[in-house]
C-alpha cells in the first residue's frame, strides 16, 4: 500500500539495528493526519535517534525502507489516536520506559508496554542461564582433573 493511503492512527514499523548490529527489531510509529510536501503522511514516534516523541517526515522515518503496516492496535478511533500521539511531542525516549512500543500502545488507549523489550530480556535471561550452568560445568570437570 502506498504510504498516502494509510489512515491516520496506523501503526507502522520499520527495521532498525541494536547491539551495535546484532540485533533487529521493529522501531514503530503513528502515522499522523498531517502530510509533507510530497502528499506523504507524517509519522509520529518515541525515537533514540531523536531521544524524544517526534514528529517526522515519512522518508525521515524510514530512511528509505518498506515500512510494515501494523494496523490499530486497539478500538480507539485514528483522530483520537493522533490526538494522543501529539500530545507526548518532546517526551524523552527511554528504552526501559518510554519506547516507541510503549509510545504506540499508550497512543491506542492500552496499557503502555514493549513485546520486543520483553522478548530480549527474556533472551538474555536464557542466555545468563545457560553461561551459569557452562561455568558450573567446567568448574565440576577442573575440580574433578584437580583430585585425579
Amino acid at each position: 500500500m502506498h504510504p498516502a493511503h494509510i489512515d491516520p492512527g496506523t501503526v507502522v514499523g520499520i527495521p532498525a539495528s541494536v547491539a551495535g548490529g546484532a540485533l533487529t527489531v521493529q522501531h514503530m510509529g503513528i502515522v499522523s493526519d498531517h502530510q509533507d510536501e510530497h502528499g506523504l503522511p507524517l509519522v509520529i514516534s518515541a525515537s533514540k535517534k531523536t531521544g524524544r516523541v517526534s514528529e517526522e517526515t515519512w522518508l525521515q522515518f524510514t530512511g528509505g525502507q518498506d515500512a510494515t503496516i501494523y494496523d490499530f492496535l486497539g478500538s480507539l478511533p485514528g483522530d483520537q489516536v493522533v490526538r494522543r500521539a501529539r500530545s507526548k511531542l518532546g517526551t524523552r525516549w527511554d528504552l526501559l520506559v518510554a519506547n516507541c512500543e510503549h509510545f504506540v500502545h499508550w497512543a491506542h488507549g492500552l496499557d503502555p508496554q514493549s513485546p520486543q523489550l520483553q522478548s530480549g530480556a527474556k533472551a538474555v535471561a536464557w542466555v545468563a542461564v545457560v553461561a551459569g550452568v557452562m561455568a558450573l560445568a567446567v568448574k565440576a570437570i577442573n575440580d574433578s582433573q584437580a583430585r585425579a
